[in-house]
């Protein structure tokens, strides 16, 4: 990179420090393949952890995007076409570079002789180009084609207008690179959901408005996440039928972590959402003045106020990490009303995920969800060894509070092939991953690990305090709830209880009273394995759940 660019980013990563833009100690960057404002081009990042596409079929509306240089067309970024001789892309892409020196590419790999010229292109009349102000949106740029582009299959992709439903399933994917030089630029795709702006751990403060949406591909715990060459494309939802595919945003940013020029797959990746007004607005204009217009997956007779007006008070977003009774509430509220609105929009992909989304959405404030450690969490044993929680058993003595020890006398969870979604709570040396409802902790107090903010301060197994300086979600393997003579347990270093909000704690210690005493007699295991997998629902529903914060 250039010297003044690196002086340039400085000064914006400052300023964007100042203003709340810095989160979780990383920063964003633009996702194209320019390293800086010389057009100089260098080898860009793969869609990391996704899969490589092997047929244009399966993706008819993508293209990818080059750049004339001393060296010939390089590879850039990714677009998609949206009318007969119009491409969507992102602004940062296209920003002062010559209208000849543009072109639009086909075929799986990024090959130049494919490479067609632009007849010109229009960006958003607000858009800016600095990283300060990716967040901010207006990230948008529609590409004039001379001739017609739909030939050998291509298609038109359509665009949806309307909020995005949290949890739908979606597909981020692009052209992006890998290191080395000598390797093809391969079309990759990765499997994501769709988050909205206020849910997304990645936007923070100003920047968590409606004209952006963010993608996470780490919600299965797979690290997945966009990089640099993938800008530009299209945040997809795939049509049962190909034809009902259609598209919510225009891939923009990622967050960086500090000291690297690595993708941070613990944040989502963000997109300029297709349902803002002034991006709305911007692209109709362009495209009514390059002669085209645009298709919709929504009918003109969609309410799109009425959606607008369902998810005002709740956009569904708490349920990602909250699901305290009255995010629960509020979702249950706006699922409601929104499912007389979807079935008259006309957007049939909408329609067939509405009910599975919803289902989705409700299970997250089930009482029958899972209170645990993953298979990988690591307890202290009585002689100073550890042992991961996939291979503790009862009758195993563990490191607890005050530095004593505690026999293990039963397990609520015992399931090595579930997969759970935790927190994962960071300090600055020590780390937990709990599930959000299991208490741990915090000064004096006992709190659901879902209610911890950064700064609170965590007690760690040698009675010191310690502050929480991130929070993730994430997905693990194995759900295990052991419970200890003494209630509570330290893991990975960090003093956690044995009780949940499932079950009242003050309830919960009356029930175990028996299996306490009958394992003080001698029985091993008193709890058995009856609730190795699950505590029966029709149980679960009428027993009291405990409250957020619980004072030991």
């Amino acid at each position: 990179m250039m010297e003044r660019e690196r002086i340039r980013m400085g000064i914006l990563l400052v300023l964007f420090g100042v203003l709340g833009g810095l989160v979780d100690g990383v920063r964003v960057q633009d996702v194209s393949a320019k390293m800086s404002l010389n057009n100089f081009f260098a080898p860009s990042e793969k869609i990391v952890n996704g899969n490589e596409v092997t047929s244009m079929a399966d993706y008819p509306w993508l293209v990818s995007m080059g750049i004339r240089t001393v060296l010939g067309i390089a590879f850039t970024c990714t677009a998609a076409i949206v009318d007969e001789t119009l491409v969507l892309s992102a602004a940062h892409c296209t920003h002062g570079v010559n209208r000849s020196d543009l072109y639009i590419c086909f075929g799986l790999e990024f090959d130049s002789s494919t490479c067609r010229q632009i007849e010109d292109y229009v960006n958003h009349p607000d858009y800016v180009d600095s990283d300060l102000t990716l967040t901010f949106g207006f990230d948008l740029s529609l590409i004039k084609m001379p001739s017609s582009l739909l030939q050998d299959g291509r298609k038109v992709l359509m665009l949806s207008t309307l909020p995005v439903i949290t949890w739908t399933s979606s597909a981020s994917i692009g052209w992006g690179s890998t290191n080395d030089n000598s390797d093809p630029i391969v079309l990759r795709e990765l499997d994501t959901i769709l988050v909205t702006a206020t849910g997304c751990d990645l936007l923070v403060g100003p920047s968590a408005d409606a004209r952006l949406v963010c993608a996470d591909g780490d919600h299965d715990g797979t690290a997945g996440v966009t990089c640099s060459g993938d800008s530009g494309s299209p945040l997809l939802v795939l049509g049962d039928n190909l034809d009902d595919s259609y598209s919510v945003g225009v891939l923009s940013f990622v967050s960086v972590v500090q000291g690297t020029n690595e993708c941070n797959s613990e944040n989502e990746s963000a997109y300029n959402s297709l349902s803002a007004a002034s991006h709305i607005e911007f692209l109709e204009d362009a495209a009514a003045s390059f002669g085209g217009s645009l298709t919709y997956a929504e009918s003109d007779e969609c309410d799109r106020d009425a959606f607008f007006a369902c998810m005002e008070e709740n956009d569904l977003s708490c349920a990602l990490n909250d699901q305290g009774e009255d995010c629960c509430a509020g979702v249950e509220t706006t699922l409601d009303c929104l499912a007389p609105i979807i079935d008259n929009c006309g957007n049939q992909q909408l329609i067939n995920d509405f009910p599975s989304v919803s289902e989705t959405l409700m299970e997250q404030c089930n009482p029958e969800e899972v209170a645990c450690f993953p298979g990988n969490a690591v307890v202290t044993l009585e002689d100073g060894t550890t042992k991961p929680m996939d291979r503790l058993e009862a009758g195993d003595t563990v490191l607890g509070g005050d530095g004593e020890f505690s026999d293990v006398f039963g397990f609520s969870h015992r399931d090595s092939t579930e997969f759970g979604k935790f927190i994962r709570l960071e300090m600055s040396a020590d780390f937990i991953e709990l599930s959000p409802n299991h208490y741990l902790a915090v000064g004096d107090k006992l709190i659901a690990a879902k209610d911890v903010k950064v700064g609170d301060q965590i007690s760690l197994a040698n009675g010191d305090l310690t502050a929480v300086t991130a929070i993730h979600r994430v997905q693990l393997k194995g759900v295990y709830n052991p419970h200890t003579i003494s209630g509570d347990i330290v893991v990975n270093g960090v003093l956690a209880s044995t009780y949940t909000q499932t079950v009242n704690p003050l309830l919960a210690k009356l029930l175990l009273l028996f299996p306490k005493a009958l394992y003080k007699l001698g029985l091993r295991e008193p709890l058995g394995s009856l609730l190795y997998k699950t505590v029966p629902n029709a149980i679960v529903r009428w027993i009291p759940r405990g409250p957020s914060k619980w004072i030991a």
